[in-house]
């Protein structure tokens, strides 16, 4: 037979081929499974119902990706997909929760599900399978135990007696409260702050990484975060992720932070005031100017407009001024409060969505927000607290 006239080199070389083909195939399978996603579930409490994959846009708008029915407590999904991304899960649109939807088989279970409907309810599933929701999960068992830690459980309570002790003015409980609590809040503040950091750091492949950074906690919050610190986690970012919406974003948003730093520009910007005329920040040039990003349904915002009026009172007639925007689209209520409140400085608003691009510019996280800007349009603070203000304006204004 031919096959006894072979060489021990001629075994060899068809080994290797074997071998060869083998893989081949093993990778062809792979392919073929790659932009495939198998997600199957069970739910304790409900036979029937409509649950959805749903992502939410840029803009805000809900996109329904795959949608089915449950029956007798279980569900499944099937379909082909491009890249691996954040989606939520909606049941009958009033439960749900996050997570990643990838090529891969995953199994969803959750072990019960709540009985009364609420207006929205945050559903806490057992998620196997797939790499970016076993790295995410990891994440939230950490978060979790730490928000369980018996200390910290304190907090609901104290929150209670605080509100008690503020209706019956007990001025010696309120600060007493305040005393233990901010410390209680600091300290698990800060544990959770130190794990989202290294989860970030720790993961840089992960789509799961840029997910956290810029929804956990306070997102990318420049008063919890350095610019330096941003950077440091973007950047360590690895290049296979930078298909993802969230990487993108975090990429976008840190640029617009380093454009507003101390010393820097401020964007300018033109918006209709109360008058329906044109305010441009160009305007003022060679005043010091107060920006104050606020809106008609923010207390904090409000309960500022005693001491601006004051602060206003004071420097008007030496080179200050100040421009609040508020954030809000809805001018009826927005004049409504100026009326309410006899601002006497200049007012705009943010009333399209070509102007929201205003807010994006001054990277607004919270109102309200405060830029002081100098006479040549330089950033001079932002969220000055007044101390620092009014020292900032008796050296500028002399």
């Amino acid at each position: 037979m031919v096959t006894n006239n072979l060489n021990a080199s001629t075994v060899q070389f068809i080994k290797h081929i074997c071998i060869f083909i083998l893989v081949f195939q093993l990778i062809g399978c792979k392919t073929n499974n790659e932009g495939t996603y198998q997600i199957s579930g069970t739910i304790n409490g409900l036979d029937t119902g409509t649950i959805s994959i749903v992502e939410w846009t840029g803009n805000g708008d809900e996109f329904i990706i795959d949608q089915t029915t449950i029956k007798d407590g279980t569900f499944s999904f099937s379909g082909k997909m491009l890249h691996s991304k954040p989606v939520n899960i909606l049941i009958n649109e009033v439960y749900g929760f996050s997570f990643f939807l990838e090529p891969e088989d995953i199994m969803i279970t959750i072990d019960s599900f709540p009985k009364i409907e609420e207006e929205f309810t945050v559903l806490k599933p057992i998620i196997k399978g797939g790499i970016e929701n076993q790295s995410y999960q990891s994440f939230s068992r950490t978060r979790d135990s730490i928000k369980a830690l018996p200390r910290f459980k304190k907090i609901d309570k104290l929150i209670e007696r605080y509100a008690v002790a503020l209706k019956n003015n007990n001025e010696q409980e309120i600060y007493a409260i305040e005393e233990t609590l901010n410390a209680i809040e600091t300290e698990q503040y800060t544990l959770l702050h130190n794990t989202r950091k290294t989860f970030i750091l720790n993961h840089p492949k992960a789509i799961a990484a840029p997910y956290v950074l810029l929804h956990e906690g306070d997102g990318m919050s420049t008063e919890v975060f350095t610019e330096e610190e941003l950077e440091a986690m973007i950047t360590n970012f690895d290049s296979s992720i930078a298909y993802s919406s969230d990487y993108k974003e975090c990429v976008h948003n840190l640029e617009v932070i380093k454009k507003l730093a101390i010393g820097k520009t401020a964007p300018d910007f033109t918006l209709q005031n109360q008058s329906n005329i044109p305010v441009s920040l160009k305007d003022y040039r060679g005043k010091v100017v107060l920006l104050d990003f606020w809106t008609y349904w923010c207390a904090p915002c409000v309960d500022e407009f005693p001491y601006l009026k004051e602060l206003y009172g004071n420097y008007k007639n030496k080179g200050f001024e100040i421009i609040s925007i508020s954030d809000d689209p809805d001018i009826d209520s927005w004049k409504k409060a100026l009326t309410e409140n006899n601002l006497p400085w200049t007012q705009c608003i943010i009333a399209s969505d070509k102007e929201t691009d205003v807010s994006r510019s001054y990277y607004i996280e919270a109102l309200p927000t405060k830029y002081l800007i100098g006479k040549n349009g330089e950033i001079l603070d932002k969220n000055p607290d007044r101390e620092t203000l009014e020292n900032i304006l008796k050296s500028k204004l002399n």
